[in-house]
């Protein structure tokens, strides 16, 4: 009988120690269950604000490329109006230039006839 108890309480005290250890465990497993869901919210933190940091990029580059269209598009109305108004000179030395030639005509025609 003694031995029996002896023995009974020997299983009793190696099932309480394995319960320990499998407490033991469970907590290291819970707390590394805990560090990696806090890993993963810092990650997605990080994710969440890199992503933000390139949507702000990306508008800034958006803005600068309708900045430059529209500026290329007021650079070409620029052109085209320093265009015409080159044709409008053109036109005005041409015509200068026919009057200049049409009064020398009247003026050579003048001479000879006075002759």
């Amino acid at each position: 009988e003694e031995k029996v108890e002896e023995e009974i309480k020997e299983v009793k005290e190696e099932v309480e120690e394995k319960a320990e250890e499998a407490e033991k465990k469970a907590e290291e497993v819970e707390e590394k269950e805990e560090e990696e869901e806090q890993k993963e919210h810092t990650i997605a933190e990080r994710v969440d604000a890199v992503e933000e940091r390139v949507e702000k990029l990306e508008k800034r580059l958006e803005s600068h490329h309708s900045e430059e269209s529209e500026e290329s598009h007021e650079s070409e109305e620029e052109k085209e109006k320093i265009e015409k108004i080159e044709e409008e000179v053109e036109e005005e030395k041409k015509e200068h230039e026919e009057e200049k030639e049409h009064e020398e005509e009247k003026e050579h025609e003048e001479e000879k006839e006075h002759e």
